[in-house]
């Protein structure tokens, strides 16, 4: 009998619990060399950093290694030219 195997594209979010490290770098690393000026906003909620209170990290280690996905991120963000900014410095930026 023969199988078929159907691929099928996977979409990558920036988002630590739904992408790995690399993933985010590679989103990182596609914008920053298509894209002159853009905005990265990485999504997650402030209680998947505490023990038990989502239903992605349970434990001190998970919120451990949540974070630090989120800093690799970011230390790769920096590391390739991106600064932080906030939401109303953004919407200053892009006004006409």
């Amino acid at each position: 009998m023969q199988t078929r195997r159907f691929f099928r594209r996977r979409e990558l979010w920036f988002r630590p619990k739904y992408s790995t490290t690399a993933e985010l770098v590679k989103i990182i690393d596609s914008l920053s060399a298509r894209h002159g000026d853009c905005v990265l906003n990485m999504m997650f909620h402030n209680v998947e950093l505490v023990p038990g209170k989502s239903p992605y990290n349970n434990t001190e280690k998970d919120c451990r290694k949540h974070l630090g996905e989120i800093e690799a991120a970011a230390q790769h963000c920096l590391k390739n030219g991106f600064r932080s900014a906030t939401l109303s410095e953004i919407y200053e930026a892009c006004k006409p």
